[in-house]
């Protein structure tokens, strides 16, 4: 998988990833035991060459190494970038693939939370998770579904218009709040035999 550097791609995109297994080892120095665990990591391609980011730490695979490690990365990949495989993979495979695709999926979400609450915060915006949530949930997109005479179906969306307190909110995560543009869909119904 190649990554083209250049400044304004800096971050790649889910699409660019090169993940892998690796193994790493790590010595307790009183008893001098050696543990060894697999970490899942990304490639990327910056202007000073390859670098490795830690994605999410795996513990001890119970698979064998190196045979069956390439096909449980492709597999989480694929997974967290929402494709099917077209091959299906061992039961095994499946297994640890969905686990980890959920583990990391789980620590994103984390991050992404504690990135908008770090950003709220510095906004002056003191309220908890869960009553920003409900006063954010009024903001919405309405779908309205009209029969026509003609017997045809007409979709109107429309999006409600923010409230004072959702612009506060916008603006605190510099986020546009300009209304969508109304969209309509024409479904024509054929009686056809």
């Amino acid at each position: 998988m190649t990554y083209k550097y250049s400044p304004s791609t800096a971050r790649p995109s889910l699409l660019n990833w090169g993940m892998f297994i690796r193994m790493v080892y790590k010595r307790n120095k009183p008893c001098s035991t050696k543990y060894e665990y697999q970490q899942l990591v990304e490639s990327i391609r910056t202007e000073k060459g390859v670098s490795q980011k830690l994605l999410l730490s795996l513990g001890r695979l119970p698979i064998p190494p190196k045979n069956r490690w390439p096909s449980l990365a492709r597999r989480i990949q694929s997974i967290i970038q929402g494709q099917e495989s077209l091959i299906k993979p061992e039961p095994e495979i499946e297994k640890l693939a969905q686990k980890f695709a959920r583990q990391f999926v789980t620590v994103l979400a984390y991050h992404l939370l504690h990135s908008i609450r770090t950003a709220l915060r510095q906004s002056g915006v003191k309220m908890s998770w869960r009553r920003i949530r409900g006063r954010m949930a009024t903001h919405c997109r309405v779908t309205n579904r009209i029969k026509n005479k003609q017997g045809d179906i007409l979709f109107i969306r429309k999006c409600t218009e923010p409230e004072d307190f959702q612009k506060m909110i916008y603006d605190a995560l510099r986020i546009d709040h300009v209304r969508c543009k109304t969209k309509r869909y024409k479904l024509k119904i054929c009686n056809d035999p």
